[in-house]
């Protein structure tokens, strides 16, 4: 959904502070300010706005139940409803230093490794 390097991995991690192991939903990726972030996939925006610790988030519905996820956004550039095709930019990461977004992917309810919906 945006270039930039993988900082935080799916899957069951360790917590860099406690030392504890926690299961990562999706992924953190830091970017360069200001960047923009797409969507993975074709679909309709279901939701386009503040969400608890994930700041402001983009959720776009894919069909059958699959939805990506993309949080920590400095500005959202789409409203639900919109359709959306690959490659459509939902919003752009935060201008400030150490900027990342988070993203999720979810099939049926269950998340699955956002790698696989990554290019290189």
């Amino acid at each position: 959904p945006a270039a930039g390097t993988v900082v935080s991995k799916y899957g069951k991690q360790m917590h860099p502070d406690l030392n504890i192991p926690v299961i990562n939903n999706g992924i953190k990726i830091r970017t360069q300010p200001d960047s923009s972030v797409k969507a993975v996939e074709k679909g309709v925006v279901v939701f386009a706005s503040d969400f608890r610790s994930y700041g402001q988030t983009v959720i776009v519905e894919h069909g059958g139940e699959s939805y990506s996820v993309y949080g920590l956004l400095g500005t959202i550039l789409v409203s639900e409803g919109d359709k959306v095709e690959t490659g459509k930019e939902l919003g752009r990461t935060s201008s400030e230093n150490g900027a990342q977004i988070y993203f999720e992917f979810r099939n049926q309810g269950r998340t699955e490794n956002p790698l696989n919906w990554l290019k290189e």
